[in-house]
């Protein structure tokens, strides 16, 4: 009897959680459905170690490629001073440049 209380126990625990995992899944699916929203940003491919401005005296993309071993790409808007971090996709994208 004490054996099946404690399996019974263990599978409510189990529904539980996975309900919950479930509930906070959605939530979060519509936070970043609404946050989502398309923007077209102009700018140049850097990197998280030097962003907006590189070495003087270096190449822009030899300092990107070198300086990103240590970091990630970025997208650099420097008329705004904005630098944007891309996710792994963008990443991935960034690297054919």
């Amino acid at each position: 009897m004490k054996r099946l209380l404690i399996n019974v126990g263990i599978l409510a625990a189990l529904s539980l959680n996975t309900v919950s995992v479930l509930a906070t899944t959605g939530v979060a699916q519509k936070t970043k459905a609404k946050t989502a929203a398309a923007k077209t940003v102009i700018g140049y491919i850097s990197d998280s170690s030097c962003g907006l401005s590189h070495m003087a005296g270096m190449d822009e993309k030899d300092c990107t490629l070198m300086c990103v071993k240590k970091g990630k790409f970025v997208l650099a808007d420097r008329d705004q001073k904005l630098v944007y971090q891309l996710d792994r996709v963008g990443q991935e994208r960034a690297r054919e440049f």
